[in-house]
């Protein structure tokens, strides 16, 4: 059984798509595999009327380069699973992982992958799946 780092909380080890502490949140994930660019035109101008304008953040997270990226104030995220921005004006707060089944991208911030009213975990835009029983 693994332990939280942050509380000593024993942490389920069927939790292996989104490894957090149930009691305070902590990620226990291994550090995101993918290396982050900040890009310096990463948002669509806020009257932007064209369909990726209009469809914001949709598809957020097949784009691998903007799952550090705050989509508040555009500063980096610091974390693993749950990211907090490290710009202390904002600390915006966001999730980004791996379906537990199909292991598609799932980000808290995608409106196609949102968090599952019954278990908490982020829904599958591919499979439709999160935590509950089948």
């Amino acid at each position: 059984m693994t332990h939280c780092s942050n509380c000593d909380a024993p942490i389920d080890e069927c939790n292996e798509s989104q490894p957090v502490c149930p009691r305070c949140g902590t990620s226990i994930a291994e550090d995101y595999e993918d290396d982050f660019e900040l890009t310096e035109d990463l948002y669509p101008e806020a009257k932007d009327e064209t369909a990726k304008g209009a469809d914001w953040p949709r598809g957020i997270r097949l784009q691998n380069n903007l799952s550090a990226v705050c989509l508040n104030c555009g500063s980096t995220g610091t974390g693993t699973t749950f990211l907090t921005c490290a710009n202390n004006q904002c600390r915006a707060t966001w999730r980004v992982n791996r379906c537990l089944k199909c292991k598609k991208p799932v980000d808290s911030r995608d409106p196609e992958t949102p968090r599952c009213t019954k278990c908490g975990w982020l829904i599958c835009a591919n499979c439709l799946s999160c935590n509950c029983p089948s």
